[in-house]
């Protein structure tokens, strides 16, 4: 509507959405790289939550990031912190 009466507005939009697309590709690794990290989940959690990132992808990952988004950053730190560690 907007966008095709001004040939820019439709550019800008473009951008957007791909801007949009990329923000949650990364978090779509982000959540997965998590949820083989934890080590408090059950396996059949872990698959549950596989499920639900590949049905309803959106939804799943502002989900896991809502319910497990202090817990996640904890194993970040952690695992940022071993990679850190000089290996004598």
């Amino acid at each position: 509507m907007l966008a095709y009466d001004y040939p820019m507005m439709d550019v800008f939009v473009s951008i957007v959405a791909l801007s949009l697309l990329v923000v949650w590709v990364f978090l779509l690794f982000r959540v997965f790289a998590d949820l083989f990290r934890d080590h408090d989940l059950s396996g059949g959690g872990k698959a549950l939550w596989i499920v639900v990132l590949l049905v309803l992808p959106y939804i799943g990952v502002i989900a896991y990031i809502y319910l497990h988004g202090k817990e996640m950053s904890l194993r970040s730190r952690e695992f940022d912190m071993r990679r850190a560690r000089p290996r004598y």
